[in-house]
């Protein structure tokens, strides 16, 4: 990929999870979207079977309070 279709898919990806973003804090009853909004939706994002690895740090979204089940189909 040329340098513009890597910014273009960038700016793809950062789009979307701005709008999960913006659905999530919709959806509970938030008048804005807060970083935890979007904090949720990366971790959903890099979720696999509601566990998100970032190196060496194991993150148990059901811990935190996240439905990554019915997430996982919005």
């Amino acid at each position: 990929l040329n340098e513009y279709d890597r910014v273009w898919q960038v700016t793809q990806t950062v789009d979307s999870m701005l709008r999960a973003a913006i659905t999530r804090a919709k959806r509970s009853g938030s008048a804005e979207v807060e970083p935890d909004h979007v904090l949720a939706v990366c971790l959903l994002a890099l979720a696999r079977f509601g566990i998100a690895r970032i190196g060496p740090l194991v993150i148990d979204l059901e811990g935190l309070g996240l439905d990554w089940m019915q997430d996982a189909g919005a």
